[in-house]
């Protein structure tokens, strides 16, 4: 009885194989990526599943893609940058690498999302990549991709579930031999997660003016998590390029104080100025506009400045975002500062009225909205309504050179006002250059980033619609 139950079984696996056929073997899409040497990698890229950084993805598409450098050693070509992307927004998982030796070859992977869309790549293809045209080169597994403005022929295989994508069919081939045996498959500096290197043997350093070739790395780790983005790099060899005064200007440093915040919040940038170029230029004709000279005028410039979008103003009772400057540790160079400038705007300050807290300066709304105020903690510089000022908050900052928070979809908002109000303001503007970019920001959510110093720094990106008009 107990075999007859056990072959019965047996013979009802065999017929379900047989009737739903047997399921594919999936495959890693680093596991296609052929076998080089390292010194011949120029771009490596892994995303796990989930870990496609659709927002970031969807920037680079809007971005003029042509990453080269002297001695025409391309990373990524146009064409090659909209195929990677396209497909990306497309899949779960990916891999590619791109190789500047012997010469220029791109080899890519992706895992894409949709089953049904697997089963008809060409019309998932053509969706992707809708600028694109798609030749079949055989039946049911091979083509070849070409865009309109794009002289570079890129070839396309299906294998084991995965889309491989080559600026060669020899390319296809090394792929498929990596697929099929791990000895031909590329060795990685990680073991798993989401990551992406950058080297550059030392064109970037002679294209900067270093004098020398020092080659360059730039390594990113990142993970997508229910609609956040954490992303951190760190380079090598950068630090090479800059002198060891450059160096001490650009140490990290801690900045804690008190600051005001006005509601809402849209952006607010925190950085160290030091060494700034003073002589010529506007910087120059800026401290002649206060009657500083050029140790005065760095005496008011140098040190921590935080910028923030946000809060109210006006331009001829019409309503704007504001922009406000604060500068704290000046001294009494700020309060001269601020009195030269009240001064410069003749009978338009004659009304100011003051501001709490701060005896020196004061703020006016007719015709536009200005502040200008000081104090012996701190000097406010800007364009915002006094009202709108909020209380001050305490702000501790990681150490670091720069920071940075934005709410993208309100900046886009800040955006649209401003082009409404070019006229006004004088500006010329040119909607249609930016309409692709600022749709974009409007459902790109929060950033925070932070540049812990020269060779490294970390970001993360609330993903999310709609977005708030504050950043906590």
């Amino acid at each position: 009885m107990f075999w007859l139950g056990f072959c019965s079984a047996f013979a009802l696996l065999a017929v379900g194989f047989f009737l739903l056929g047997e399921r594919p073997v999936k495959i890693n899409p680093v596991a296609v990526l052929p076998q080089t040497a390292e010194e011949n990698v120029r771009l490596l890229f892994m995303a796990e599943e989930g870990d496609i950084p659709v927002m970031l993805v969807e920037l680079l598409q809007r971005m003029p893609w042509r990453l080269h450098f002297p001695a025409s050693r391309t990373f990524i070509n146009p064409s090659e940058a909209q195929a990677i992307g396209g497909l990306l927004l497309g899949s779960d998982r990916a891999a590619l690498l791109s190789i500047a030796r012997p010469e220029s070859h791109l080899y890519a992977a992706f895992e894409l999302k949709d089953d049904a869309g697997k089963k008809d790549l060409p019309k998932t293809i053509q969706t992707l990549l809708p600028e694109s045209s798609l030749r079949t080169i055989e039946r049911g597994g091979l083509w070849s991709l070409e865009f309109k403005n794009g002289d570079e022929l890129l070839w396309l295989r299906s294998h084991k579930g995965l889309l491989l994508l080559s600026s060669s069919r020899e390319g296809l081939d090394l792929m498929l031999q990596a697929a099929d045996d791990p000895s031909k498959r590329l060795e990685l500096p990680w073991d798993d997660g989401s990551h992406a290197l950058l080297r550059d043997p030392g064109d970037l350093a002679l294209m900067l003016g270093s004098g020398e070739k020092s080659p360059l790395e730039l390594r990113v780790d990142w993970q997508v998590k229910e609609e956040e983005l954490r992303l951190a790099w760190h380079t090598q060899g950068l630090l090479k390029l800059f002198s060891p005064s450059d160096r001490e200007i650009l140490s990290p440093f801690r900045w804690e104080g008190r600051f005001y915040r006005p509601e809402p919040v849209i952006l607010k940038l925190g950085l160290k100025l030091s060494r700034l170029p003073i002589k010529g230029g506007s910087i120059e004709r800026l401290g002649e506009l206060l009657g500083f000279s050029l140790d005065e005028l760095e005496s008011f410039l140098e040190g921590p400045c935080l910028v923030t979008i946000g809060g109210r103003a006006e331009v001829f009772k019409v309503p704007l975002t504001g922009v406000l400057v604060q500068l704290p540790g000046r001294g009494g160079v700020a309060a001269r500062a601020v009195e030269a400038i009240w001064e410069a705007l003749g009978p338009i300050g004659a009304n100011r009225a003051s501001v709490e807290g701060f005896p020196v300066g004061g703020a006016i709304s007719f015709p536009f909205t200005v502040i200008a105020a000081a104090n012996d903690e701190l000097a406010l510089f800007g364009v915002s309504d006094v009202n709108s000022l909020g209380e001050t908050e305490a702000l501790t900052l990681e150490p670091g050179i720069l920071w940075l928070e934005v709410d993208l979809p309100a900046l886009a908002r800040t955006w649209s006002q401003a082009e409404e109000l070019r006229d006004i303001v004088g500006a010329e503007i040119e909607p249609e250059e930016f309409a692709d970019l600022r749709q974009w920001m409007e459902r790109a959510g929060r950033l925070s980033l932070v540049l812990n110093s020269i060779e490294e720094g970390h970001l993360e990106w609330q993903i999310t619609t709609g977005g708030n008009s504050d950043v906590d």
